[in-house]
């Protein structure tokens, strides 16, 4: 049934932790547990698209703590904000003043190796003034100065090689040439990584962190990489894997939906399908045949599994009113219940319901069967 509106302020205002739910369901039997839940959920969410607009003060003090060791999830824990909130708004934090804390503190830079390589390439001319300035001992020694000079660039051409046996770390760098049906095949280059792709080309810092809080894997730094996930595993509300959560549960309403047509015998395309047709703007249903619900013509069925407040109906009133235009008049089915007075759409050709109507009070439009069967010949 549909929720009252001095119902539902008594229940928002009360209801600030699950906890509160079984003391709240007992005073408002009427309404089902699920829509306790809900109005804890979208609650709660709200609260977190507040706070994700605010930047947290002593970002700096927080990064040191967690430099010292202590974890994000203590960090969180203890200036009560959510842990989502907290490790984006680091990671922003290390992409503006620490970029390189991305990255596996043992990745090589090979500074060392081109600091060898300068230092022996001083050495390589000191040797040759001296060979200069005692040319009477290398007479001795060489059949001539040309020998001397092809010996040198042997020379200079086998330490080249051998720096890059160090920086490829591989003393078998004479088989890196693969000679494939008689062609010499240079070896593949280095792959890239993720992160480093992703930081290449990607310039905006939020799209960076929403991609690494997608993929915390691309991560290379262990530490940071762990902490990152455990902010997301840890966030009950609002982390990437309750969107998964909410999303399969919206599919798993879309499917209960068509189980009732199917059911009824009454044919349908749901939201895919009119996608592969072109259609631009696609509610979960379009009826191939329309029924009638209580003197109401429905076309179109739209499911949502979330309890409709004043802010879930400011959000979806222009998407329902913008099906009806395209595709004449339908239902919103608000699977956890609505407040009362938001179901004021029916002038616009939109009734508001929290489940599917009973077969009683259904009537299909046997008028346009001769016409469906046409057009599916």
């Amino acid at each position: 049934m549909a929720m009252k509106r001095e119902d539902f302020k008594c229940i928002y205002d009360n209801l600030n932790d699950k906890d509160d739910i079984p003391s709240l369901k007992f005073q408002f039997q009427q309404y089902s547990y699920s829509t306790f839940i809900s109005i804890y959920s979208q609650k709660r969410m709200k609260e977190y698209r507040n706070l994700c607009h605010r930047k947290l003060p002593n970002l700096r003090v927080h990064y040191q703590s967690y430099l010292k060791g202590k974890s994000l999830i203590n960090i969180s824990s203890e200036i009560g904000v959510s842990s989502t909130i907290v490790g984006r708004q680091l990671l922003a934090y290390i992409l503006d003043t620490d970029i390189k804390a991305l990255y596996s503190p043992n990745t090589n830079t090979n500074t060392n190796t081109n600091t060898n390589n300068t230092k022996s390439g001083g050495g390589g001319t000191g040797n040759n003034n001296n060979k200069n300035d005692n040319n009477n001992n290398n007479n001795n020694n060489n059949n001539n100065n040309n020998n001397n000079n092809n010996n040198n660039n042997n020379n200079n051409n086998n330490n080249n090689n051998n720096n890059n046996n160090n920086n490829n770390k591989n003393d078998n760098s004479k088989n890196d040439y693969s000679i494939v049906a008689g062609n010499v095949v240079p070896p593949s280059p280095v792959e890239e990584s993720p992160l480093s792709k992703l930081l290449a080309d990607k310039k905006d810092k939020d799209a960076i962190v929403k991609k690494l809080f997608k993929h915390p894997e691309w991560i290379e730094n262990e530490r940071l990489r762990l902490n990152i996930q455990q902010t997301i595993y840890n966030d009950d509300n609002c982390s990437p894997l309750i969107n998964y959560i909410r999303s399969s549960t919206g599919s798993e309403y879309e499917l209960l939906l068509q189980e009732k047509l199917f059911k009824l015998n009454i044919p349908y395309q749901n939201e895919d399908q009119l996608r592969k047709s072109g259609y631009p703007k696609t509610p979960d249903i379009k009826l191939d045949i329309p029924f009638s619900y209580k003197g109401y013509i429905v076309n179109w069925i739209e499911s949502k599994a979330s309890f409709c407040d004043d802010h879930n109906y400011k959000n979806t009133k222009d998407q329902i009113i913008g099906y009806k235009n395209r595709y004449g008049p339908g239902l919103a089915i608000f699977w956890f219940g609505y407040i009362e007075d938001l179901n004021n759409l029916q002038d616009h050709g939109v009734v508001l319901l929290e489940t599917f109507p009973d077969t009683k009070d259904i009537e299909v439009l046997h008028d346009f069967t001769p016409l469906y069967n046409n057009i599916k010949k």
